[in-house]
């Protein structure tokens, strides 16, 4: 990963200057004042104050026409409103709410005070038709989410209640009207959190320190951008005057019936159920803890909240039954300034972190052969409001998302231990150091044949048969020329027999023409012929490294497939337990002839997904211009980052045999070939990506009479990306793909590279449909496609058999044999193999 000091130090300097963002986290509240016949009444004093978010007493005088406008005000619920005059009686409104980045409506009708000697105290009520806006959206307030029977706790829940809203997958990005999932924007307090990378969603929230959900499906205003499905608005919670506390603990767990995950029936599995499953067991734990209040009265607030999760889910696959489990927390942390009357200053802290295990499982794949996601981070939001003046105020507010994700296979891809995946850059072992992993290149360990026991050397007579006394491994078959195992065998030639640089002229020195290395033919073992390390090292070197005067297999073990055997139980048999084993080699993610898969999961990845986030919003209403105009104008500038790393290991596959469709007339079943491509693959790809957007609005909300509303906007968006990357491709996979459709269509159903361009020139309509007849008309144009164009034109993907440069497709050479032995497999078993 390479170092993002440079933007961290621009959110420095950013969070020092408060040069801030749009965040429309702030509301209003405005009406008119008449008297009981109607009339506006001007000169009216209106205020407002809620104690419980520490909003001081804030207020205005209605003008000529009798409205009044409050601006500035943080959303949420509990606003008193009180209307007074001379000579009228006071009238006061409770339980105001004010919504996020919109406007409260509250008419005020006022009364003489002959007809009234006290206070008038109503409840206000949100007009039921906001002629103002022509979003179509809905609103989850935090005390309609906490009567909800919904089952988990994330707000991804709450989103598909809203109409035309789905998630039928259930992966918490919803589709709104048929968009596609990632055409969602979440904002939090008015930021972006969406996943810059994938276009999911960026962040997850404990419900408890939601106070409002706004979904919004169409009409969205020109403030918004950036998405064309919908916007999902979250406004978190804040502290006030009064200290509150929370505490809630939700469990749903096996142990409140003894019955495990229980039992399927029957019909639904076939008979074929996991007699394990109701022996799983599994918890769901998410307990909750909040705190808020005032650190200096009318001044100063804070909140803090935090909540585990564990969700712990049973699967039963048939053929294996497991758990699939979530444990991550979601904290989130707000402090409020109120630096005087007009000006606020808010700092948010959300970080959440997920790691979700057992994924990837299936019938076929079992639990080790599964991996682990893990993702999450912080975001930080510093948040400006200023009022100017009753008719101007300012949003502001910058913000850094960063977010982690990473892949990781539930088994350690290094299952023997040694610390070594690849000899890529080992020459020793075989590695040709080009960067790319060759399946030959794979840590050999040291059992070669994966038999549990040392081979050494057999062919004492030379004569290449497996003779009776000769078979000292007990494996039914002659050690090949390559086929000495272990890492310490002093026999590295396998050719029984010491080797040594000799003293030719018996003067005690390794002499240039005796330090010429001990000779080896193994091509793997020794590609300069003689054993490395041996050449020109100015000493004369010797097999027989511990000079006790035999060939050892291990330490002082002597020549023997079973070193250091104690035959603990007497029974006379050399049993694993009871001498030392080779080291295996590394198990391979491989799928077998029945489609199965065993071995550590192949990809891993590690990436971080960071946004910067610059917005300012200027609200300005102006009263007298053809009416009134309610007008906003912002700007935004968003600087996303990716910057991943992927890794990925060689597969093994064992394919089946390729069958023609006997439907369509083809024929009997081809014979594979027996070991089909070893595909080098890079050791490890750094792929990254950055994108600049900026973009600016004006809107206007023009009322050139009271009951109507005409809105205006325009948006202007400017963004540049620029990517670098990798993407792994797996040709054996795409052709098995092009081989399948070819088989449904009866196209193409022999798999013949010699014939492949005349039968695809021929099958082509274009050109009669046959080749027997052509017409004279295209017989020129025919021979001059044929001998020019080329296959790929008539055939999309020729079957292509890639061999390795030491493999052959017949396994009928002791090269062939060694080989494949040096990479690990079984020759006896005589399976075709695939290695990709």
């Amino acid at each position: 990963m390479r170092t993002r000091f440079s933007t961290l130090l621009a959110l420095a300097t950013a969070f020092c200057l408060a040069v801030t963002a749009v965040l429309a986290v702030s509301g209003e509240i405005r009406g008119i004042v008449v008297d009981r016949s109607g009339t506006p009444l001007p000169g009216v004093t209106v205020v407002v104050r809620n104690d419980a978010l520490g909003v001081p007493e804030r207020g205005g005088v209605t003008d000529t026409r009798g409205t009044f406008r409050i601006i500035g005000l943080p959303a949420g619920p509990g606003y008193r409103l009180r209307a007074s005059m001379p000579t009228y009686a006071a009238t006061e409104f409770a339980d105001l709410t004010v919504p996020d980045g919109g406007a409260f409506n509250q008419d005020v009708v006022l009364r003489p005070a002959s007809e009234l000697k006290e206070t008038v105290k109503v409840e206000g009520k949100a007009d039921v038709v906001d002629t103002d806006t022509v979003a179509t959206s809905t609103s989850f307030s935090s005390e309609f989410i906490s009567g909800l029977p919904v089952l988990g706790r994330d707000y991804q829940d709450i989103l598909s209640l809203a109409p035309g809203v789905t998630d039928v997958n259930n992966t918490g990005n919803p589709n709104i009207h048929g968009a596609r999932d990632t055409d969602v924007l979440t904002l939090v307090d008015g930021v972006n959190t969406t996943d810059p990378f994938s276009g999911y969603y960026g962040q997850q929230l404990n419900i408890e320190s939601i106070q409002e959900i706004e979904v919004i499906t169409s009409g969205s205003r020109a403030e918004f951008s950036r998405a064309q499905g919908g916007f999902v608005n979250i406004l978190t919670k804040s502290g006030g005057n009064d200290f509150k506390g929370s505490a809630k603990f939700y469990i749903r767990t096996n142990r409140l019936d003894g019955d495990g995950a229980g039992t399927d029936d029957p019909e639904l599995v076939g008979g074929l159920g996991s007699a394990s499953f109701s022996d799983l067991r599994f918890t769901d734990l998410y307990p909750y803890l909040s705190l808020s209040g005032p650190i200096l009265h009318d001044k100063l607030w804070y909140i803090v909240s935090g909540e585990y999760v564990q969700v712990e889910t049973p699967v039963d696959a048939i053929t294996q039954a497991y758990v699939v489990g979530t444990h991550g927390y979601r904290a989130f942390g707000k402090s409020t300034w109120q630096i005087n009357t007009a000006n606020k200053l808010a700092l948010s802290l959300t970080v959440d972190r997920t790691q979700d295990d057992n994924q990837g499982l299936s019938s076929v794949v079992p639990i080790e052969s599964g991996y682990t996601f893990k993702r999450g981070g912080p975001t930080y939001t510093l948040r400006e409001s200023a009022v100017f003046s009753p008719t101007m105020f300012l949003d502001s507010a910058v913000s850094w998302f960063d977010n982690n994700f990473q892949q990781r296979a539930t088994s350690n891809p290094d299952t023997n231990g040694n610390g070594v995946l690849y000899v890529d850059d080992v020459p020793a072992l075989g590695g040709n150091a080009d960067g790319f992993l060759q399946g030959r290149e794979r840590d050999p360990g040291e059992d070669y044949d994966r038999d549990r026991r040392y081979d050494v050397f057999e062919d004492y007579n030379f004569d290449g048969v497996l003779a009776a006394l000769e078979d000292l491994d007990k494996d039914g078959r002659l050690t090949p020329a390559v086929g000495c195992e272990g890492a310490e065998h002093e026999d590295v030639n396998c050719n029984g027999t010491f080797d040594f640089e000799d003293d030719l002229n018996h003067n005690g020195t390794a002499d240039p023409f005796e330090d010429t290395g001990i000779p080896c033919a193994l091509s793997l073992q020794c590609p300069d012929g003689v054993i490395p390390g041996t050449r020109g090292n100015g000493r004369l070197d010797s097999e027989d490294a511990n000079g006790n005067g035999q060939l050892d297999v291990v330490g002082t073990s002597g020549l023997t497939p079973f070193p250091f055997w104690n035959d603990a139980n007497g029974d006379g048999q050399k049993e694993p337990s009871e001498y030392r084993t080779p080291l295996a080699p590394d198990l391979d993610f491989t799928r077998d002839v029945s489609g199965r898969y065993s071995g550590p999961y192949p990809y891993e990845s590690d990436d971080n997904r960071t946004r910067l986030t610059f917005k300012e919003d200027l609200s300005l209403f102006v009263g007298e211009f053809g009416g009134s105009h309610d007008l906003k104008i912002g700007g935004s500038f968003e600087k996303e980052g990716y910057e991943g790393t992927l890794w990925q290991r060689s597969s093994l596959r064992i394919p089946r045999p390729r069958t023609a469709s006997r439907t369509l007339g083809g024929s009997a079943p081809t014979t594979p070939s027996a070991v089909t491509a070893i595909l080098g693959i890079p050791r490890s790809v750094d792929a990254e990506s950055t994108g600049k957007n900026f973009g600016v609005y004006i809107q206007d909300t023009w009322k050139p009479i009271a009951n109507l509303t005409v809105g205006l906007g325009l948006r202007l968006d400017v963004e540049d990306l620029s990517s670098f990357g990798y993407t792994y491709f797996e040709p054996s996979a795409e052709r098995a793909h092009y081989n399948n459709l070819m088989e449904v269509t009866g196209i193409d159903l022999s798999h013949d590279d010699v014939n492949a361009e005349r039968q695809g020139l021929c099958r082509d309509p274009i050109y009669g449909g046959s080749c027997v007849g052509i017409p004279p008309s295209l017989a020129v144009l025919y021979s001059a496609i044929r001998t020019q164009a080329p296959k790929r034109l008539t055939r999309h993907n020729s079957q292509v058999e890639i061999l390795g440069a030491h493999l052959s497709s017949a396994l009928g050479t002791d090269t062939d044999i060694n080989d494949l032995i040096a990479l690990g497999y079984n020759i006896r078993q005589r399976e075709p193999l695939e290695i990709q």
